[in-house]
């Protein structure tokens, strides 16, 4: 059973202490009853600072503040600490007087939804709509695409006119979104909705569409309009990313990242995907569409792991056989190039039958002077032929020849 929808916010104060009122400052004291005396101690230790600038390695000026806490005095994060009280009960009598929030469903027997850390802010809440409206205080807007089909709810335009704005600008709305995150199954019905109500009726309407839109989205030579299927373009776009991280192309910090990070001594084929974000689980689930198009061709195999790389036709071998390590006398970790020797495979004596089938199956070596360290591609695809339309077309399902 899935736990219920939750969300965390981190907020972080900008310029927190330089902007803390001095005026507040001692009211709060006051509201929290310290002594007289003990605040004019502290209020003559906040407001006597002065400052200096230092200009082209010289120091000028000595002048008098009108704001802020001194970052790096002994005193002020405790002050600051009664400052983010404050902020704490303005919060508290919001939720108290706002009926529809709702607690963090691991948080509600405490009542909690803030926690501070210095001048950072994390918020806890339910992840249901009303409740997150509530919490970030800003109005439910609406599609992108539903203000550009308002404006087209007057023009009388042609089936073929509505396709080609489908093509070259509806689906464009979408594209950046695509690029960047694995979009919600919900968010891509919605999308497909108001495309389909728009291309059979004009406007944004509920109808009844008159043909599949799987079939719509076909190309035209096997009988669709070549509409973009939102779903497989979005497959499209973030399997560019994933590709990325089979490459191991070091140039892009984010991949860098991701090695060091997230796989760690893995790959990433055969990490877990049961760690980590939504966002990565869903990258990861992408594998399952990448690897039949993903071809090894094998040089010396330094950079290929002997276990975990889908180089073999049966795809990562420890998927296929756990304790092959061991029956091969090999370590979980090696490289492709400890069963290659003067450019041919040299496979230690395997007694197991079960892993017999690993050198029955070898593919063959790959022999070029330029190319010996071996090479990755995207079948039927060169490294320079991928780009977004033609993985597109490769991941997608095909349907029958018009």
């Amino acid at each position: 059973m899935s736990s219920p929808p939750r969300c965390a916010l981190k907020v972080d104060l900008r310029k927190a202490y330089d902007t803390v009122e001095w005026d507040f400052l001692i009211a709060t004291l006051r509201m929290f009853g310290f002594p007289t005396i003990f605040i004019r101690w502290i209020e003559e230790c906040v407001t006597s600072a002065h400052y200096s600038v230092v200009v082209n390695g010289g120091v000028h000026g000595f002048f008098a503040g009108a704001r802020g806490l001194r970052q790096g005095d002994p005193m002020s994060p405790y002050l600051f600490v009664l400052v983010m009280e404050v902020l704490h009960m303005i919060l508290q009598q919001l939720i108290e007087q706002d009926g529809e929030f709702q607690y963090h469903w691991r948080c509600q027997e405490l009542n909690l939804f803030q926690l501070s850390f210095a001048d950072d802010l994390l918020l806890l809440s339910s992840g249901l709509r009303d409740s997150l409206l509530a919490t970030l205080g800003f109005q439910e807007g609406q599609l992108p695409i539903d203000s550009r089909i308002k404006g087209w709810e007057g023009v009388q335009l042609s089936f073929a006119g509505r396709v080609q704005l489908i093509k070259s600008v509806l689906i464009s709305f979408e594209v950046y979104w695509a690029m960047a995150f694995i979009l919600p199954k919900g968010i891509i019905k919605e999308m497909m909705k108001r495309l389909r109500t728009f291309l059979w009726k004009g406007n944004s309407a509920s109808g009844y569409p008159k043909v599949a839109w799987e079939a719509v989205c076909r190309p035209i030579d096997e009988g669709g309009l070549g509409i973009k299927d939102i779903l497989a373009l979005n497959r499209a776009l973030m399997s560019k990313h994933l590709w990325a991280v089979i490459k191991q192309d070091r140039t892009s910090l984010w991949v860098d990242w991701i090695i060091k990070v997230r796989l760690r001594e893995c790959s990433i084929w055969t990490v877990k995907d049961n760690k980590g974000a939504w966002g990565w689980r869903k990258m990861l689930s992408l594998r399952h569409y990448l690897m039949p198009h993903i071809h090894y061709r094998v040089g010396d195999g330094d950079s290929i792991s002997l276990w975990h790389d889908p180089w073999h036709p049966l795809g990562p071998l420890i998927t296929r056989f756990p304790r092959g390590p061991q029956l091969t006398s090999t370590g979980l970790l090696d490289k492709l190039s400890v069963v290659i020797n003067d450019g041919q495979w040299n496979w230690p004596l395997i007694t197991d039958i079960a892993c017999l089938q690993i050198t029955y199956m070898l593919p063959p070596l790959w022999k070029a002077r330029t190319e010996s360290v071996g090479s990755l591609r995207m079948a039927p695809l060169t490294p320079r032929q991928l780009m977004i339309s033609s993985t597109h077309q490769v991941l997608r399902l095909p349907g029958p020849p018009f």
